[in-house]
């Protein structure tokens, strides 16, 4: 998929996770576990309300790989359940999300 870039700003500033995404998760991990040479595959933004950001870029002309999806208990979470996630490519194909997290993936406020 290719991506435009924004002619507004869209305001992703924090970054809260990257994360792997692979096509065998067993070769996966004896990989990682055996290996050294480790790279990402996505980087993750943080974001308050996920909504009017995902909204927000889609203004801006920019594509999603879906509609946002939402957590459930029904997905099998021990915690976390209401946390907000949708994915998005860059110009050059490096897979992007957003994340409104919520226990225990939000992060703690400090005083």
């Amino acid at each position: 998929m290719s991506q435009r870039t924004p002619s507004t700003k869209i305001g992703l500033t924090r970054a809260n996770h990257v994360g792997i995404v692979v096509s065998d998760l067993a070769a996966s991990i004896r990989f990682y576990e055996e290996g050294n040479d480790i790279s990402a595959m996505h980087l993750c933004f943080e974001v308050d309300d996920l909504d009017s950001v995902y909204q927000r870029m889609r203004d801006a002309g920019l594509s999603f790989s879906g509609e946002p999806i939402v957590f459930e208990d029904a997905d099998g979470l021990k915690n976390g359940a209401g946390t907000a996630v949708a994915y998005f490519d860059d110009p050059d194909g490096t897979h992007l999300e957003i994340i409104a997290p919520q226990e225990p993936f939000k992060r703690k406020q400090r005083a």
